[in-house]
């Protein structure tokens, strides 16, 4: 009877646990509902004008307030919100390198699709900084800001700061948070510290080139040496720029990291599987051919070097002229009939004028050979996670 009474208790716990569970949940909705039409009230000022029922109205609506949400970058709630400098530049470096023709190329463009390239690279560029825990912050400081406003009977900036808060809310990816004006305010004005920590860079720079002149970057400057105690000295007299020269070299990776994810999804269209099995097994062959260990190659931070002339050699064996013709003929038709502000068809666009552009073979073509070992090297930690994932299960 003792083991069937606790057996009747412990059921009874479980059944009010769920009946809490279920209550809760029913609040959080309520709860959700009531701020959802609260935004709406508060927003509806600006919505006049707007059918908001169709999609091209609501979609003209959105862009709008997106754009003008960067007039709420002076509120108090905001006048904090700052990013990493470092991270900025390399962000845009990586995000303009990966999508963005060559300056001369670019100069060729119609005016429209000149700045439309632009545009869409930094967007991309502050994509990269929307996380969970950013986008948490955010709407928590959105709801103060509104709070202040609505006591302060700003009916103007409340209905902007609510349409803003409600598109936010309404679709959590980072692509369509990285549209908001208030972040690229935030991004620019990290951007501008980021240009003037690089000018102070060049001050610094040149005290070391009056000891050593041919000193050409940070680089070229060795521990110890007059030049390198000049240069670090010349640095400390500016605020900040020895942690943000540091960050540089901490966070290089991200000006390759947007460039790499394209050109993997690009791969992905542009070769076969049985292609890239070929090349990682002609690549694997040489490198242990050369008495290279693979045994430690387990991720990205670990993977062994890689000369140009082993990259020339495997590609030069497993993807013949023809084959590679075929490959641009692909990136031609992706380029003709794909979207042109789509960030893969920018990439495609980018590769296709590197492709084109060099004397050397296809084979010793830079951007060509790293085409190939992204997508090799891809392939390679997949198929290591699946093995992992297998041994696991």
């Amino acid at each position: 009877m003792k083991k069937q009474s606790k057996s009747i208790q412990k059921q009874a716990r479980r059944e009010q646990d769920r009946r809490r569970h279920r209550e809760a949940e029913r609040k959080h909705r309520q709860a959700a509902e009531q701020a959802e039409v609260q935004l709406w009230n508060e927003l509806d000022p600006l919505a006049q004008g707007y059918d908001l029922d169709d999609d091209d109205g609501f979609i003209e609506f959105a862009s709008q307030m997106m754009h003008d949400s960067a007039g709420l970058f002076e509120e108090p709630e905001f006048h904090d919100l700052a990013f990493d400098p470092a991270e900025v530049m390399l962000l845009e470096m990586g995000s303009f390198n990966a999508t963005v023709p060559a300056p001369e190329k670019l100069e060729q463009l119609p005016e429209e699709e000149h700045q439309g390239l632009l545009e869409d690279a930094q967007v991309r560029a502050v994509s990269r900084l929307v996380t969970p825990g950013f986008q948490r912050n955010l709407l928590m400081r959105f709801r103060q800001c509104r709070q202040r406003l609505r006591r302060e009977r700003k009916a103007k900036q409340l209905a902007l700061a609510s349409a803003t808060e409600m598109l936010l809310r309404n679709d959590s990816r980072p692509i369509i948070w990285a549209t908001c004006g208030m972040l690229h305010m935030a991004f620019g004005a990290a951007l501008e510290t980021a240009f003037e920590f690089q000018e102070a860079e060049v001050q610094a720079l040149h005290a070391a080139q009056a000891i050593q002149p041919d000193i050409a970057d940070v680089a070229d400057l060795k521990e110890g040496t007059p030049a390198y105690r000049a240069f670090w000295k010349a640095a400390g007299k500016t605020s900040g720029l020895t942690e943000y020269l540091e960050r540089i070299e901490e966070m290089s990776a991200i000006v390759f990291e947007m460039q790499r994810d394209l050109n993997i999804q690009l791969g992905v269209e542009l070769f076969e599987p049985e292609e890239i099995e070929n090349l990682v097994h002609a690549l694997t062959a040489s490198l242990k051919a050369q008495g290279v260990n693979l045994g430690g190659a387990r991720d990205e931070r670990s993977k062994p070097p890689i000369s140009e002339s082993t990259l020339a050699d495997v590609i030069k064996a497993k993807l013949p002229p023809e084959r590679f013709r075929e490959i641009m003929d692909d990136l031609d038709k992706l380029i003709a009939e794909g979207d042109e502000m789509d960030e893969i068809v920018q990439r495609a666009r980018v590769l296709r004028d590197d492709f084109g552009e060099s004397d050397l073979p296809y084979w010793e073509n830079h951007t060509v050979q790293q085409l190939c070992l992204d997508v090799m090297v891809a392939d390679v930690f997949d198929s290591g996670d699946e093995g992992q994932d297998d041994e696991n299960a």
